[in-house]
Parts: structure tokens; C-alpha cells; sequence
């Protein structure tokens, strides 16, 4: 037999970014991509504001491999 059973793993870890790089991380999602310049920049505005009050900045999802970043 060629192929064998597929085996599912998923690897979670926290990733820290800078404000800025968070932000290069949201530009390049299709549903921020496709808001007009306006609404994208805007709420990219907002999301800088929200991190600059956390206490410390992180992925907050589970990664189901290695990162692209």
C-alpha cells in the first residue's frame, strides 16, 4: 500500500508581537484585505489602541502548524 492512514496533529504555542507586527498580521487576512481603505485603516486604528491597553500582546489562536511568519 502506498499511502498510509493521515494523522492530524495540532501544535499550539503563543507567538508576542509588537503592535506593529500584530497589525502586518492582520493586513494580510482576506476579510481585512477586502475593506475599503477607510473601514481597513480605521480598524486597524482601533485594534493599535485596544493592544497599546493589554498588558501583553499575543497570537490568541491555536496554530495547526509551523507559522508563515
Amino acid at each position: 500500500m502506498l499511502l498510509s492512514r493521515t494523522v492530524f496533529r495540532r501544535y499550539e504555542r503563543d507567538l508576542t508581537y509588537t503592535t506593529a507586527e500584530y497589525l502586518d498580521v492582520l493586513r494580510i487576512h482576506s476579510g481585512h484585505r477586502a475593506l475599503l481603505e477607510a473601514a481597513r485603516s480605521g480598524l486597524l486604528a482601533c485594534v493599535a489602541g485596544l493592544i497599546g491597553q493589554a498588558v501583553r500582546e499575543r497570537k490568541l489562536w491555536p496554530s495547526s502548524g509551523p507559522s508563515p511568519w
